[in-house]
């Protein structure tokens, strides 16, 4: 899913994004490949875009990103004139003095308007079959993908819920301890892309991501971190993201479709999760 080194993912970004309906469309037919047992998960991603009448700044952006997001990731980078930035929730793993740490995020609800209204979502997403289904498939193949380069590799049995500042997610640490022979990049490869960003299994989720989303990626959802020359470093997942080019963006999300998803549920999450990079983008043109 990741652009190729020192290349700038800008093959559909002349192109304005297809309309609602047809995003819809294409979720409806995952379902029906669902049901037909084609694959068991799938995450589909759309764009919007966002133009401004002088360039972004960026840095603003980023400032109004970390203020409101201090949990996740703030990541920017800079090639060839365009910069690639966002606030990921979602760390695909790290390694530090051998300790391995990796995350499972799926299965989503907004934050409510009122403390009772916010308590009734987390305890709707903990309960939720379809929810629950969609984690169930990220924590397995996260713990499937490390366990031959970890030892006592270890999980809570259930999922606790993250917040932030716009949603909330079902979330499952994984901690181990690195076998000799293996390091960061390992890990990387291993896990990358997760059910969380691809789908499950992941060659006919990929596959079907191919027929079915019509746009090119780039970098979104790809992994974007740092390591030092120990060996140690951390990686996130390149989610809540967006390219930026001058007085123009591209914002990317998605949404992970299994059975029992609704097309519509579905498109509205990906709103919510576009929603933090559009703020920040207005107070990035002085809005």
């Amino acid at each position: 899913f990741a652009a190729p080194a020192f290349a700038v993912p800008s093959r559909a970004s002349a192109a304005c994004p297809p309309p609602a309906s047809d995003w819809l469309s294409k979720v409806a037919a995952a379902l029906r490949e669902i049901e037909d047992r084609r694959y068991g998960k799938i995450v589909l991603a759309r764009s919007a875009l966002a133009a401004a009448p002088a360039p972004f700044e960026t840095g603003e952006v980023l400032t109004r990103l970390a203020e409101r997001y201090p949990q996740c990731f703030i990541f920017k980078y800079r090639e060839s004139g365009a910069d690639w930035l966002g606030a990921s929730p979602e760390l695909l793993c790290s390694v530090q003095d051998g300790a391995v740490r990796a995350a499972s995020l799926a299965g989503s609800r907004p934050r409510g308007a009122t403390e009772s209204d916010d308590r009734r979502l987390e305890e709707d997403l903990l309960a939720s079959p379809k929810e629950r289904a969609e984690h169930a498939f990220v924590s397995l193949a996260i713990g499937e993908a490390l366990a031959p380069l970890c030892d006592g590799l270890s999980a809570p049995e259930v999922p606790s819920v993250m917040k932030m500042a716009n949603i909330q997610h079902l979330y499952t640490p994984l901690a181990g301890r690195l076998r000799p022979g293996f390091d960061l990049l390992d890990v990387v490869g291993r896990l990358h892309p997760t059910p969380a960003v691809g789908g499950w299994p992941r060659a006919e989720a990929l596959g079907a991501i191919e027929r079915l989303e019509g746009m090119d990626r780039g970098w979104y959802a790809g992994p974007i971190g740092w390591l030092d020359m120990r060996g140690d470093g951390e990686f996130a997942v390149a989610l809540r993201s967006a390219l930026v080019t001058g007085s123009r963006a591209r914002l990317y999300a998605g949404a992970g479709i299994v059975a029992g998803s609704d097309p519509e549920e579905e498109y509205a999450e990906t709103e919510a999760k576009l929603r933090p990079l559009r703020e920040a983008l207005e107070a990035g043109t002085g809005g």
